[in-house]
């Protein structure tokens, strides 16, 4: 008689513990210093370990001298994880404001950096209507200095543009005409511009003086700019 038994073993595969840091990438300057933060659930070990306090927990506080990439590994029951942020580390801050330019008065301009910084403020602040951001749109009326201050931390650098506003040219076409079919008629117009010009000119004797004869042969709109 054959007896035989059975047994039943079970193994069990569990995949990585979820992580995430919540960011990949990440600017200081220093001697400032950083809180990072990885989302999981387990035991926490972050490397390299200089310069960082709190390194086996998920919220560790670094100020590296210059740019590290910290690693995160996380052990959940030995099931292992990794993960990984940069920290890039600067010793000061870059800040060049764009050349300094002339608008028409009231008209709107976006005045523009080229910069690293993080943090931005625009002054005179009535003016600019988004102060905080690096690149914002300013109504000038009146000739103004513009000054913009650039933070990473406790770093910044500032620079100052001057927008100078100009009015809008006077200009006349002169009085509305009445003239026969195949005749001609004389326009007058003004202005204190440096440069103007008529359209249409098809029906011009010249578009670039300013008391061109016309010959049009239907009603006709000239239009001096």
């Amino acid at each position: 008689i054959g007896c035989r038994d059975t047994v039943t073993k079970t193994i069990a595969v569990f995949d990585k513990p979820p992580l995430k840091v919540r960011f990949r990438d990440t600017l200081i300057c220093t001697p400032d210093a950083v809180q990072l933060e990885a989302i999981g659930g387990g035991i926490f070990s972050w490397t390299p370990g200089n310069n960082i306090t709190n390194g086996n927990t998920a919220t560790p506080t670094v100020n590296p001298t210059s740019t590290t990439t910290y690693v995160v590994r996380l052990d959940d029951n030995g099931c292992l994880n990794s993960d990984s942020v940069r920290v890039r580390v600067v010793s000061f801050v870059t800040l060049s404001a764009m050349p300094d330019t002339t608008i028409c008065q009231g008209d709107t301009i976006r005045l523009r950096v080229n910069s690293d910084g993080l943090q931005y403020s625009w002054r005179p602040v009535p003016e600019v209507l988004f102060p905080a951001v690096a690149n914002p749109f300013v109504v000038t009326y009146n000739s103004t200095q513009y000054e913009v201050t650039a933070s990473i931390g406790s770093c910044s650098a500032s620079d100052r543009v001057v927008v100078t506003t100009i009015p809008y040219p006077v200009v006349n076409a002169g009085p509305d005409t009445l003239i026969c079919h195949q005749s001609f008629a004389q326009l007058h117009g003004s202005t204190d511009g440096n440069a103007f010009t008529w359209l249409p000119s098809s029906t011009l004797s010249d578009m670039s003086v300013m008391d061109p004869v016309a010959n049009p042969t239907i009603t006709t709109s000239y239009v001096l700019s």
